[in-house]
Formats: structure tokens, sequence, C-alpha cells
């Protein structure tokens, strides 16, 4: 759908500036010292809706998730200009929150944004960001009264195995294998964050485990790979990132960031 929507509107520019003098923008920060000022540039960038925790708890069904929307979220992942190989450690993310005055779906396709923020997280801010994004998607499986093997299967992989992005393990081993580098309640959030996605992943592992069928010797291996790498990735945290941390109930299910928060509110 963004890839037509970028055609179409580089020809419909192209038009009035020539061919050749516009060109698309990726998902990225721009510096802007860095465009030529004889082309024409525009940006398209994907959108999620965004809901903090106690939408997500309201809003219990899929239908209600999508629809009578007015807030959306744009992230986008950086580093400081000048490192080079950069890695977890120095990522950063540009949190763009938008708000429209009316909800979508709407009979029109476009909405003016009525309101907008952006806020910047630090690298570990990041990885507590990364962790509570799994959290929240590991809630809505768990609480999900029709369970779907699929997306908890895929959801469970990845958290246990991960093939591409990473996972708690690397987190744990960039962010807290030496907690004196950060911050201390933000080190202290992200150990509590984790406990919380332990506990998640393996009540998402028990419900699998009831799903599967005990015949099929395919779904059975899964779930075996599934429950051999929990226990390796509970034994691997517990033993060395979060065995002083303390998990605070009231706080488990904590947005990372609120829906336009105050300047001075720690995140």
């Amino acid at each position: 759908m963004i890839v037509q929507v970028t055609d179409r509107l580089k020809g419909q520019y192209e038009i009035q500036f020539g061919t050749g003098k516009v060109q698309t923008i990726g998902n990225y920060e721009v510096n802007l010292s860095e465009l030529d000022p004889d082309i024409a540039y525009f940006q398209i960038a994907p959108v999620q809706v965004y809901l903090d925790d106690k939408e997500l708890t309201s809003r219990s069904t899929p239908y209600l998730r999508q629809f009578n929307i007015d807030k959306f979220l744009l992230e986008v992942p950086f580093v400081e200009s000048g490192k080079k190989n950069p890695t977890l450690a120095d990522q950063k993310k540009k949190k763009t929150f938008l708000q429209t005055d009316i909800p979508f779906p709407y009979v029109s396709t476009r909405i003016a944004v009525s309101k907008k923020e952006v806020v910047i997280l630090e690298p570990i801010q990041n990885a507590y960001d990364l962790i509570h994004g799994k959290n929240q998607s590991l809630q809505i499986e768990v609480k999900r009264q029709v369970k779907n093997t699929k997306t908890l299967q895929i959801l469970l992989q990845g958290i246990v195995s991960p093939q591409i992005n990473a996972g708690p393990l690397e987190i744990c081993e960039v962010f807290l294998s030496d907690p004196s580098k950060h911050d201390e309640k933000h080190v202290k959030k992200l150990q509590e964050c984790i406990i919380t996605l332990l506990d998640l992943c393996g009540k998402g592992i028990s419900i699998n485990r009831n799903l599967i069928n005990d015949q099929n010797e395919t779904e059975i291996n899964f779930q075996k790979q599934l429950e051999t790498g929990f226990q390796n990735l509970k034994n691997e945290v517990i033993t060395k990132y979060v065995k002083d941390a303390r998990m605070d109930e009231s706080d488990s299910t904590s947005s990372t960031v609120g829906m336009f928060f105050s300047p001075g509110d720690d995140i």
C-alpha cells in the first residue's frame, strides 16, 4: 500500500517539478543540510495505532483496537551521527505521537493532525520500550478468549530464540551486565520489565502446550524447543541480570511513555 501511494505521489510531483527532480526519503532521521536544494523531497512513513495499557485492557477485542482510533505512533530508530559500526548500546529512538481531529476510520482517508509530540529515547529506554512492546503483545495473546496458536507461537519463538532483532538476552548483556553505567531508575525499570516478560512468556508456553495436538510430532518438537529455549533464557537472565530485582506488581504494566506526557515526567 505504501509503495503504491509513494509511486503515485512521485508521479504527480514529477509532472509539476520535472522528471528526476523528485526523490523519496525513507523512514529515518533526515539531515536537512545534506539535501539538494534543487530536488523536491517527500517522505512517507507508516504509523501504528497507539493504545496505552489502560486502553489495551478496555479495548478487549481486535475490533475495538482498530476502530474509533485517533492516536497514532511513528517510531524511527537512529544513532548519533559519526558513529561507526553502531551497536544496540548506541541505538536511540524517536517516537512521534500524533492525534487526529476525528477518529479513524472515517469517510475521508485524510484527517488533519491536531496534536503532535516528539520523544527521544536513550538506548536503555529504547531497550525497555522493546521489551515492554513484547509484554503488551503477550498480554493480548494470553488474555485472548479464543486463542490464536499462530500468532502466539510466532511471538514466543521471537522471544526465546530470536533470529533477526535483538532478543531479551542480548538486551540484558548490553545494559545489565554492568548496571553502574546507566541511570539506576532505568536499570530497575528494565529489570522489572524483563521479569514481567518471563512471567508472560511462561504463561504463553503453558497455553500453547494445551493447544497443540499431542499426536503431531512436529508440534510436539516445536513445543519442546520453546520450553528448552525458555528455560535456558530464564536461567541465564535470573542468574546474571535480575537476581536482585523485585517486581512491583502495581507498576509491572505501566506504559513506557504516556501519550502527550508532561516534559518533566520520567520515562
